[in-house]
């Protein structure tokens, strides 16, 4: 089922028509066994997903609690008559002897590995089904006859278009960096496997570095030179013989865990959403960065191990991303341009980025 969702004020709604009470009965029994079907907890480390407590003790009375009530925002009106919505949808646990609301507890590291990498997943609220959204809020009513009301939501609908761009954009330009970080140590690392009596063969590692790494940048420009004397000072993996710690240092300790930082940051973000408003721009960039990380650890270890005729250990080779992103067809500059592309085409980030710089 896919449906079309609309924004207003910050807060995520749908039609009515899509409202889960509306549905026929049979729709609604289908509805309600996937939102059961859905954990509370996923671990970013091992995979696992796991529930909320099923119930708290009374801080008042000592009383055990088992009943989940739902508290829905309040909404009120300003002095100029206009209606806002006050705080957020939440499930807590009631206590009738005291008549206190007792939040549900919050795990702040995984029952099963102990990691404290763990996020928060939708139940109850929003079901995602190859990114579309089914929520079961209603939908706040404006006049659009009334001219002050389109323009404000106009405005609130421009200036939340404008926070998903910061977002997309702030992830982009730090998966932009890291990418390029990687092909040059890459290229710098590979550029040990050129060398022959302690002297390096430039002329041929350079044609390497253009027809193989950097295939957009021109080798007699000025960028290309540029871009050679950069490589030159990178000496981290070795300046005669190839260091396997170091590079397994990088891929391990500073790679890696910037990208998964990255895939966290975008995670969590979808998550603060009562729904999704650009589902397919998400799952791009859940895929592009997950090619990212793919291409350090999948692609380019083993280029580097056979080119000095290294055995990989199998743990080397493993994307530790468990559970976060699905699997990618590739990792060429291709592919990764027509992901990003895909986003532009929906977020306009290239003309975000013009309009900022």
């Amino acid at each position: 089922m896919r449906v079309r969702v609309e924004i207003l004020n910050g807060e995520y709604w749908v039609e009515a028509r899509f409202v889960k009470s509306k549905q026929p009965r049979d729709v609604q029994q289908k509805l309600s066994e996937l939102q059961a079907s859905i954990p509370d907890y996923k671990c970013l480390d091992c995979g696992k997903t796991f529930r909320e407590p099923s119930f708290v003790r009374c801080p008042v009375c000592g009383r055990k609690l088992t009943r989940k009530v739902r508290r829905y925002p309040r909404v009120v009106r300003d002095k100029e008559g206009k209606r806002k919505i006050v705080g957020k949808l939440r499930d807590v646990f009631h206590c009738r002897r005291c008549n206190q609301d007792v939040e549900i507890p919050r795990y702040d590291k995984c029952p099963a590995c102990g990691s404290p990498n763990i996020v928060p997943m939708k139940k109850d609220r929003a079901i995602y089904e190859e990114g579309y959204a089914l929520v079961y809020v209603p939908k706040p009513t404006y006049d659009p006859s009334n001219p002050d009301e389109v323009k404000d939501f106009r405005s609130r609908d421009r200036e939340v278009f404008r926070r998903v761009q910061e977002h997309y954009s702030q992830i982009l330009k730090k998966l932009l960096k890291l990418n390029k970080e990687l092909d040059k140590n890459f290229a710098a690392a590979y550029r040990l496997s050129f060398m022959e009596n302690g002297k390096l063969d430039q002329e041929n590692w350079e044609k390497w570095v253009f027809s193989s790494v950097f295939t957009n940048v021109k080798r007699k420009g000025r960028k290309g030179k540029r871009l050679i004397r950069s490589l030159l000072s990178i000496n981290r993996f070795g300046r005669h013989r190839f260091d396997r710690e170091a590079w397994k240092a990088y891929i391990r300790e500073e790679f890696a865990p910037a990208i998964r930082d990255l895939l966290v940051e975008h995670y969590k973000y979808k998550e603060s959403l009562l729904a999704l408003r650009y589902p397919k721009s998400y799952i791009y960039l859940n895929r592009l960065l997950f090619a990212v990380l793919k291409k350090g650890i999948s692609h380019y270890t083993p280029q580097l191990y056979s080119a000095f005729q290294i055995q990989p250990d199998p743990e080397e080779l493993d994307v530790p991303t468990t559970g976060i992103a699905v699997d990618v067809v590739s990792v060429s500059r291709k592919f990764l341009n027509k992901l990003f592309m895909k986003i532009d085409e929906e977020l306009q980030i290239r003309e975000y980025w013009k309009k900022r710089h």
